[in-house]
């Protein structure tokens, strides 16, 4: 592995998909993307078409809001 592969995979996983985040907090993937459209979900950035969660972010506000344990 190069370093470039390793400083790209370090930032993918900084990340969840809206997928990834549903399971972790239980909700429905259309439950998510509702609150992502409200503005309810921090750290949301979209790259065209495509949408990234960050994972620190959005864990502590799945923590606050006691979404996971």
């Amino acid at each position: 592995m190069t370093l470039h592969d390793a400083i790209g995979r370090a930032r993918v996983e900084e990340y969840l998909t809206v997928q990834e985040l549903a399971a972790i907090v239980r909700y429905a993937p259309q439950t998510m993307w509702r609150k992502i459209r409200r503005g309810e979900i921090p750290g949301v950035e979209r790259h065209g078409r495509s949408i990234r969660i960050h994972k620190a972010r959005a864990l502590r506000w799945a923590a606050s809001t006691r979404h996971v344990e």
